[in-house]
This record gives C-alpha cells, sequence and structure tokens, in this order.
C-alpha cells in the first residue's frame, strides 16, 4: 500500500509505502522522510523485532499467555506489560496494576503521585516540580463518570454526559470560561 501527499503542483511532497506478508503483518515501511523501517513477527503474529535507520534495532520478548515481558531498546523498558522507563521518565505501578508514581527530568525535575478511590477510579495527582506543589483532584458520578476535575483552587472542568458518551468539556478559571462541545453522530461513539 503507499500514500502520498502533494501540494499545489504535482510535485510529491511525502510518500510513504507499507508492505505486508501473508498475515496482514506490516514487514517494511518505507519514508520518503525518515528511509526504511523493517518488522519481524513470531509464529503467533507477535512482533519480535523493529529496526529503521537512525534508530537502533528494538527487540519485544513475550510470555505463554501473549503478555509483552521485555522490550529491549534505548530509552524503554516494559516489564509484564508495564511501562517502567521512557527516555528520563521512570513509572512505578501499585499491587493492582495502577499507576501510582511518575518520575520526569534529571533528578528528577517533575514527580507526580498518583491516589485512586475504592471503584480504582483517579482520586488525586499530587505534581512536585521546580515551580512548586499542585494538586489536581477529580469527582465521579454514580456511574463511574468523570465529571469535574479540580485544578487547585484556581481552575476546574466540569464534564457533562449523554449516556456514556462525553458531550462537553466546561473549563472554567478567574478569567471566566470556555466550553468545548462535542458532535458525534446517530448511534456512534464518532
Amino acid at each position: 500500500r503507499a500514500a502520498a501527499q502533494r501540494g499545489a503542483s504535482a510535485e510529491v511532497l511525502l510518500a510513504k509505502q507499507w508492505q505486508y506478508d501473508a498475515a496482514g503483518d506490516v514487514v517494511q515501511k518505507r519514508d520518503q522522510r525518515y528511509g526504511t523501517t523493517s518488522y519481524r513477527y513470531d509464529p503467533t503474529g507477535r512482533i519480535e523485532q523493529a529496526t529503521g535507520p537512525g534508530l537502533p534495532s528494538e527487540v519485544f520478548r513475550w510470555d505463554a499467555a501473549a503478555n509483552l515481558v521485555s522490550s529491549d531498546h534505548p530509552g524503554g523498558y516494559v516489564e509484564y506489560n508495564r511501562l517502567r522507563m521512557f527516555d528520563d521518565k521512570r513509572f512505578e505501578y501499585d499491587a493492582y496494576g495502577r499507576l501510582v508514581r511518575k518520575l520526569s527530568g534529571h533528578g528528577p525535575a517533575r514527580e507526580q503521585t498518583l491516589e485512586y478511590d475504592d471503584w480504582n477510579q483517579l482520586k488525586t495527582v499530587v505534581t512536585k516540580d521546580r515551580v512548586g506543589v499542585s494538586t489536581t483532584h477529580f469527582e465521579y458520578d454514580a456511574f463511574g463518570r468523570r465529571i469535574r476535575k479540580l485544578n487547585g483552587s484556581y481552575s476546574s472542568t466540569d464534564f457533562l454526559w449523554d449516556g456514556m458518551r462525553l458531550v462537553q468539556e466546561t473549563y472554567h478559571d478567574r478569567c471566566g470560561e470556555e466550553a468545548l462541545t462535542y458532535l458525534y453522530e446517530a448511534n456512534s461513539y464518532a
């Protein structure tokens, strides 16, 4: 399969091509700007390796239950389907698999601590960085839908739902409010 983007003239501005194997998996991607990336899969169709120009080879390992147990590539580390490290970010999880701590930057420059309620819904995020400490709280309705996000004492966002579809976000701060409304096609989530 190939795709090309053209400008006002007939000149191709950006071209990409994908090559697939008999199982329908992408085995090669050619990008006019970034070169060719190749992919290799195991007999069950799980990705084993990805290589490309300017990028070191990425190697992926899976357990018998098809869980990604590790991926070897610079700057990133995955363990039991959980991202543990990526570039300058480190992630910690609790016994339920929920993200509970994120460290960013060197030093670290930023630390986020996440807390959950008894229904495993994100309740509070405390962010510590060079600027100081900020706390964000989240509120939910009886159906488990997020209805409010409170950013300390300076701003909030209210969420309006139609069934399980988010239809509006209203942001409030000292300058007033701004609403973002979502429109959906009938009987869809798009």
